[in-house]
């Protein structure tokens, strides 16, 4: 094309047609511009494949991490329940002056029975260091940041604060003047049954176990569905077919 506008300019410039010439010139112009701007419409097409690309690989990492953090929580929710259940017999027991049986001994190592999440946020904080712009769905993108900023936080908080903070020192002290044999999870023993039974220490400490086992089991739960949430958000990014 570019031969043919110099053929056209070298006739018309011969002749000394100036006028003829200039719709020449001016289709000279237009072919630079169109191919200036069909390459700079190639390069911001590689530029933003590669950007998507970037993207379902954070979010194919994020998923599997995701997928892992909530078996994670599977553990810890059962695990509490596990607690509820036995601080809930114990109390029972109580309740109802029940005498001692040795098959209170599994509810006595499980009443206190403690643990804190485990979580894999390495994928996250990739995302974070590439920049959560990248995370083009706005709905998905919110939901990544309060989930692993906010939620996350505050159940860490919870357990650092109430657990670690107040249960642990106040189980562990009571355990060890209190209990013998004891493998928590498993099974204690009561040196004197009927002491610890009516001890309004030990009574107290239980209804504290129940509500924050109970606070924390429902973030977990509550965690559990952002999570799941988030993973079929990613699905539907990952195959949109």
């Amino acid at each position: 094309m570019i031969k043919v506008f110099n053929k056209m300019r070298h006739n018309s410039t011969k002749n000394g047609n100036w006028s003829s010439y200039m719709p020449y010139v001016i289709g000279e112009i237009i072919l630079v511009v169109a191919g200036i701007l069909i390459a700079l419409s190639i390069n911001n097409w590689n530029a933003n494949r590669k950007i998507r690309n970037l993207e379902l690989k954070l979010l194919a990492e994020l998923k599997d991490d995701i997928d892992q953090n909530r078996s994670d929580f599977d553990f810890n929710i059962e695990l509490r329940d596990q607690a509820i259940i036995s601080i809930n017999t114990i109390i029972k027991a109580i309740e109802q002056d029940l005498p001692y049986s040795d098959s209170l001994d599994f509810h006595f190592g499980n009443m206190c029975n403690l643990s804190t999440m485990t979580l894999n946020t390495s994928s996250f904080e990739a995302i974070k260091s590439a920049g959560l712009t990248f995370i083009s769905d706005d709905d998905l993108r919110m939901s990544i940041t309060n989930f692993y900023e906010v939620s996350i936080n505050y159940l860490e908080k919870l357990e650092k604060e109430y657990e670690a903070g107040q249960l642990t020192p106040r189980w562990t002290d009571y355990l060890l003047s209190n209990f013998h044999d004891t493998d928590l999870g498993e099974t204690s023993t009561p040196n004197d049954y009927g002491k610890v039974m009516n001890d309004p220490f030990f009574k107290e400490l239980l209804h504290m176990s129940l509500y924050i086992q109970e606070m924390i089991k429902d973030n977990y739960e509550a965690m559990d569905y952002q999570a799941s949430t988030i993973y079929s958000l990613i699905d539907l990014e990952l195959n949109p077919d």
